[in-house]
């Protein structure tokens, strides 16, 4: 597997495998979906329809039965009160409509004759007289030696009603089959109650495609076709329609086998396999010669790339082939050429302002440590010194920031021209930059600062625009304030601030500055959470008339009760919201 050629085959293979795999799972995931449309379609479909069918023939049976009891010879037989003739009617009129079971009841619901035995289901059948007396016919479910039938009630009248004659029709596998090539699709009959389902007729050619019977619930739930699991495990969409309402338990289940429907595509995948393996065959043949090909040359590559990763940008990559290879070999070396430039760009944006080309921070960090071990050495100090300038933002918000950067070049390139060659000139954020004095104590530093503050002050003029600064100075050195770059900086810059907040040109840091500052800023923090902390406490001092020692007025004091500082008297917080623009 470490070999390029061995990992050329494998990729091959792969990727040819994935490809097929993909195609063959895209074919037959779009091909399941479209089957399972099309399959939910038809039976939504079949369902309207199978309604129409069994409506159109529960109208046309009650019509066939009305109009064999008017017929006047049947009324005579029904008068005539002989139970032998009226059976033979029933059984005559009842084979001439086809009907298979047909049976005559009086006003109870009791049964007068039939024409045929019931068996021990020869009982009355008083709803069926009641139903028919509500709307003229009752149309209902009947079971009969363990056989379903369709029964048709109607009423004998002469003119009032005399009788009443139930036909039953059986719904069994030749229903079922007739309904099912009017529809398309598998036609079953089935009984439910008491957990369980009996089967009265079915088109299906192969039983074990009936829907098992713990899919029933679920298809009592389902409004609309939805898919179960046959006897062989294989998925049909299926629809549960009642033979004529819910309350006679009968119900007919339209269903369609996904499974058969797949079956073209089945032949489908097998083709596509075939082609796989072919494919795959011929990519192994291909893979062989390029990974003959390729490793040499990228071989080659390998080396020149290990050595510019050792940082050894000058030999260039030998390689004069005019194909593919050989441009790689080509562009390696221009990309060598850039990643070389690319660097020493990088290194000089590292250390260097991009606007003003002077040192950023991170340059006076990496210098610091060496100015201030030589001076050390020697008993020198060296002192740094941070220029802050005020308006720069405004100017900003105001011109437009290409006139505000326009301005940072101006005053860098005035501070450069004005500055001894010894000294150190730097950058650091939008408005400030620093100076490091090489062997110059506090009072030369001082010095310089007012000669820059005259030097600023004069203004500056950025395209017809006249610019005025007011800058501001913090000032620290090393060792005395300390040796470590990073402090060196916060210092100036405490120093620079306290200046500034005492409307001051100049601030020198002195012992303590910092951690003063520090617990400035944490008190303005805290400042502006204490009255949600319940940290202010207000107390009323009273006033006295020392004439008649009554309480003439009071004065409101407030105390700070901070959690890290303790007790603070207002003269500790106050002066600092002030100058922060908290308070006035």
């Amino acid at each position: 597997m470490g070999s390029l050629r061995a990992q050329v085959f494998v990729l091959v293979a792969l990727l040819v495998v994935i490809t097929q795999v993909a195609t063959v799972t895209i074919v037959l995931y779009t091909a399941n979906r479209d089957v399972a449309a099309q399959a939910h379609e038809a039976i939504g479909t079949g369902g309207g329809i199978l309604r129409q069918i069994m409506d159109g023939r529960a109208k046309q049976l009650r019509d066939t039965v009305q109009l064999l009891v008017s017929d006047f010879g049947f009324k005579q037989a029904v008068a005539s009160d002989d139970t032998e003739t009226i059976s033979s009617v029933l059984r005559n009129h009842g084979s001439r409509i086809e009907a298979d079971i047909a049976i005559l009841l009086n006003e109870d619901g009791q049964i007068i004759a039939t024409s045929r035995s019931l068996g021990g289901d020869e009982l009355a059948f008083p709803n069926f007289v009641h139903d028919a007396e509500a709307t003229g016919f009752a149309r209902a479910t009947l079971m009969v030696d363990g056989k379903m039938y369709e029964v048709m009630t109607v009423p004998v009248k002469a003119p009032l009603p005399i009788a009443w004659v139930t036909m039953g029709f059986e719904v069994g596998d030749a229903l079922a089959s007739s309904l099912a090539s009017l529809l398309g699709l598998d036609v079953t009959f089935l009984q439910e109650g008491g957990g369980s389902a009996r089967r009265f007729g079915t088109s299906l050619s192969n039983k074990d495609t009936a829907i098992i019977a713990t899919e029933m619930s679920k298809l009592a739930t389902t409004p609309g076709p939805a898919l179960a699991i046959d006897r062989l495990g294989r998925e049909q969409v299926v629809l549960r329609l009642p033979f004529i309402d819910e309350s006679s338990g009968v119900y007919i289940y339209l269903q369609k086998s996904l499974y058969d429907a797949m079956a073209p595509y089945r032949l489908l995948r097998l083709g596509i396999l075939v082609l796989s393996a072919i494919a795959l065959l011929l990519a192994l043949g291909g893979a062989l010669w390029l990974s003959r090909a390729v490793s040499t040359p990228v071989r080659t590559l390998v080396t020149a790339a290990q050595r510019i990763i050792d940082g050894d940008y000058r030999e260039q990559v030998e390689d004069g082939a005019k194909h593919e290879i050989g441009e790689l070999a080509r562009v390696f070396n221009t990309m060598q050429a850039s990643i070389a430039e690319r660097e020493e760009r990088i290194s000089y944006h590292a250390r260097f302002d991009t606007l003003t080309g002077l040192p950023n921070r991170f340059q006076i960090l990496e210098k610091l440590p060496d100015l201030i071990e030589r001076a050390g050495l020697v008993e020198r100090s060296v002192t740094i010194m941070e220029i802050g300038l005020s308006g720069v933002a405004q100017i900003k918000s105001s011109l437009g920031h290409d006139l505000a950067d326009r301005l940072i070049v101006h005053v860098a390139e005035r501070l450069r021209a004005n500055l001894d060659s010894r000294y150190l000139l730097a950058r650091l954020e939008s408005d400030q930059f620093l100076i490091v004095l090489d062997d110059a104590n506090m009072g030369m530093a001082v010095e310089l600062a007012e000669y820059l503050w005259q030097l600023l002050d004069d203004g500056f003029s950025v395209r017809d625009v006249n610019v005025t600064l007011d800058a501001v100075f913090g000032i620290c050195t090393a060792p005395q304030h300390g040796t470590d770059p990073e402090r060196l900086l916060v210092r100036a810059s405490v120093a620079k601030n306290k200046a500034q907040a005492s409307h001051q040109r100049c601030g020198a840091y002195e012992d303590g500055l910092e951690e003063s500052y520090v617990r400035q800023v944490t008190l303005l923090g805290g400042l502006r959470r204490a009255a949600s902390r319940n940290e202010l406490l207000l107390y009323m001092q009273p006033k006295y008339d020392l004439g008649t020692g009554r309480v003439i007025g009071a004065e409101a004091l407030v105390r700070w009760q901070h959690p890290e500082f303790g007790w603070l008297m207002p003269d500790q917080f106050i002066p600092a919201a002030e100058q922060a623009g908290n308070i006035s």
